[in-house]
């Protein structure tokens, strides 16, 4: 990207398991992060910014470039998750429903989008949802 390019974009995406099978355990959950990270951190100028979820689903935040493809980004977040959740946990089963949810925000909502990703558990089971932030594809 050029050096003359100023861009602040922040993207909020959610994906589940496919058919919302609730598998997606605790450790399943802490590795899922660990592997999410990983591939975001190797993808220039991608900043990781949170990543939680519940049984069925997750949600991660980023600051992206504006050259980013999007669509195949979060298609080999995906697909790279899924393998390694087969290789570490023995679930040859498991697999991510297709599409997934993203939507913008601003810098000024950053700390409470951060919280309410990290908090996943508590905002479900009080029933006090983001719905921008739960849908998906």
């Amino acid at each position: 990207m050029p050096h003359n390019v100023y861009s602040k974009i922040y993207l909020h995406f959610t994906w589940h398991t496919k058919n919302n099978e609730p598998i997606l355990k605790s450790e399943v959950l802490k590795a899922l992060n660990t592997f999410v990270r990983s591939k975001c951190e190797k993808t220039k100028e991608v900043l990781f910014i949170s990543f939680g979820g519940i049984e069925n689903h997750v949600h991660l935040a980023v600051k992206v470039p504006p050259s980013l493809n999007i669509a195949q980004w979060i298609g080999e977040i995906k697909g790279f998750s899924s393998h390694e959740i087969k290789g570490s946990f023995s679930l040859n089963n498991f697999s991510w429903q297709e599409g997934y949810g993203v939507v913008s925000f601003s810098e000024r909502d950053l700390d409470t989008i951060v919280e309410y990703i990290e908090n996943q558990p508590k905002y479900h089971k009080a029933n006090k949802l983001f719905t921008s932030l739960e849908n998906a594809g």
